[in-house]
């Protein structure tokens, strides 16, 4: 019997990517229905001209063969991942000024479509969907649990199971988290993981793939998955590709093994440590969900962190690249 999984990207930019070797490993079964999804930066503009609008910040975008338009400096990464594995990314708008939980919902729930998945999981690349609201130190975690939340919402005669996956938990220092704090939170979810792959790049021709299509897709657009594939391909330390040096002039974020390692959780049992995840309300905007996150006597806030989040937010881009 098929079964029906959802991939998606959980924290917006290029998150679906970091699903890549996990589809290529179950599409090679031949008994799944994916369906891929990406939390997405791109601009409404944009996913109104190029692609098909399903619900209010859902969008359709199918693969082309006439792909001059989409120059290196557009930012369209649902658009380039679709054209490399040719098949439809559905796109969920992520924008402070018009993305709400309960539309997330509704997107969720038009493709759906009245029947019962049985599998969603949710990839983000670094370690922001995981943390509680307890950390000394919060990194960017508005995209992420904003779409944590709807997916929360979708009860289970819609998705039999909700998955949590994360590969390279420790890029997240880049935008300010502790080291210590994934430490603590990575052991205390330990006993709980559904698995742990340590990706390679030399043995797995699922991982390579996901590298050669990251390598295409305008890799300058997102340093996450650059710093993912660098670990990837050998590199340790403070390396700084290339591609990033107009971008960035000095890494944060050690590349180590962990780097490298991907780890999926059972959805409630990363959710239910979290402090501020019940106070999010379906009607809200991503700016109350940042104000419910950040503006809390629990945690103590970086208020130049918050800002550059705001900032990131009312301009549209990807808060995961700008803070970094």
């Amino acid at each position: 019997m098929t079964k029906t999984v959802f991939l998606s990207g959980c924290g917006g930019g290029y998150d679906l990517f970091g699903a890549l070797p996990h589809y290529f490993k179950i599409k090679a079964h031949g008994d799944c229905d994916i369906t891929l999804i990406n939390y997405t930066f791109t601009t409404r503009d944009l996913l109104t001209k190029y692609s098909r609008h399903l619900t209010t910040i859902l969008y359709r975008v199918e693969p082309i063969q006439n792909a001059a338009w989409l120059t290196d400096e557009i930012y369209f990464p649902e658009q380039r991942l679709a054209n490399e594995i040719q098949v439809p990314i559905y796109a969920i708008l992520c924008n402070h000024q018009d993305t709400r939980i309960e539309l997330i919902v509704e997107a969720y729930e038009y493709l759906i479509a009245k029947r019962t998945i049985d599998e969603i999981i949710l990839f983000d690349c670094g370690c922001d969907v995981l943390l509680t609201g307890k950390e000394q130190r919060l990194g960017t975690p508005v995209e992420d649990m904003s779409h944590a939340r709807a997916v929360q919402l979708l009860s289970s005669n819609e998705v039999k199971s909700k998955i949590i996956a994360v590969i390279g938990t420790n890029i997240d220092v880049g935008h300010g988290v502790i080291q210590s704090d994934i430490d603590d939170r990575l052991a205390a979810l330990a006993p709980g993981a559904i698995f742990t792959w340590s990706l390679q790049y030399e043995h797995d021709e699922h991982v390579r793939r996901y590298v050669e299509i990251v390598s295409r897709c305008s890799p300058s657009h997102t340093i996450v998955h650059s710093l993912v594939c660098a670990a990837l391909q050998g590199h340790r330390g403070y390396y700084l590709p290339d591609h990033l040096k107009s971008r960035i002039h000095k890494s944060v974020v050690p590349l180590t093994d962990e780097t490298c390692v991907c780890t999926g959780y059972h959805f409630d049992d990363v959710m239910r440590d979290n402090v501020y995840l019940e106070r999010l309300e379906p009607c809200m905007n991503l700016k109350q969900v940042l104000n419910t996150i950040y503006y809390r006597n629990e945690i103590s806030i970086d208020e130049s962190s918050t800002k550059q989040v705001i900032s990131s937010l009312k301009n549209n881009k990807d808060e995961k690249s700008v803070i970094m």
